[in-house]
């Protein structure tokens, strides 16, 4: 009888077979959270299509701009709780983000929620958070804040580098409701989103960065830092003219 003890390691073949299960494992991470990063990429330009797509139907409906119409209390029926309010009639949205409160901008998706042309929010909550009179977007930590880049609202017209600013509606990926520009998502996730709604250029066309500086983009070469993978960007989208 032979009693010499077997070896307790691993054969080559085991160790091959091991290796395999892992890098299969790996790559099914590796691909589940690009399928995620796809996702919520796609769901955050679905978003701003809805929202153009429902201004528009909003402007047949009343013959107004949403937000600044100036007998919305008459013309749109309102549940108890909900906001209300009227703008001037300028065909303007007179704020953007870190205006006053008596401005339009908190009303432009509440006038759409009553016309029945957004779910994105619930103005009974207020505006203190996403989900409330502002839409909570669908990447990193941002949420979606209306304004336009005409007249008082500076943010609109000198944050945009460059390049002489984007006249008209626009919606903001920032940080805080009603707070200045804040960055909310990564420069990877910006590129993607200005590539399917515009040109991929982050200081040309209808979608643009408003950071020069820092992990978002280069911006004498304008072009996004994929590679940083902090939320050091935001964007203008243009929806309007």
């Amino acid at each position: 009888m032979d009693s010499r003890k077997k070896s307790a390691g691993f054969t080559l073949v085991e160790l091959a077979i091991v290796m395999i299960i892992v890098g299969l494992l790996v790559g099914g991470v590796l691909k589940g959270q690009e399928l995620i990063t796809n996702a919520r990429v796609t769901a955050a330009v679905k978003q701003v299509k809805g929202a153009e797509a429902a201004v528009l139907t909003f402007r047949d409906m009343y013959r107004a701009l949403p937000g600044d119409m100036v007998d919305a209390n008459m013309r749109i029926p309102h549940p108890p709780g909900v906001p209300q309010g009227n703008g001037n009639g300028n065909y303007q949205l007179d704020n953007g983000p870190g205006f006053p409160p008596d401005e339009e901008g908190p009303f432009f998706f509440t006038h759409l929620w009553l016309a029945g042309l957004t779910t994105d929010i619930n103005p009974i909550q207020g505006e203190a958070a996403w989900g409330g009179m502002y839409p909570d977007a669908k990447i990193g930590s941002c949420g979606l804040h209306p304004g336009w880049s005409l007249g008082r609202n500076a943010d609109f017209a000198n944050a945009v580098p460059d390049n002489a600013p984007m006249m008209g509606l626009h919606l903001t990926f920032t940080r805080t409701p009603r707070a200045v520009l804040e960055s909310c998502m990564t420069s990877n996730h910006a590129a993607r989103i200005d590539t399917k709604l515009d040109d991929g250029g982050p200081i040309t066309g209808s979608v643009r960065s408003y950071f020069t500086e820092g992990g978002c983009h280069e911006g004498s070469g304008g072009i996004y830092m994929e590679s940083d993978t902090g939320e050091d960007c935001g964007l203008f989208v243009k929806i309007q003219n």
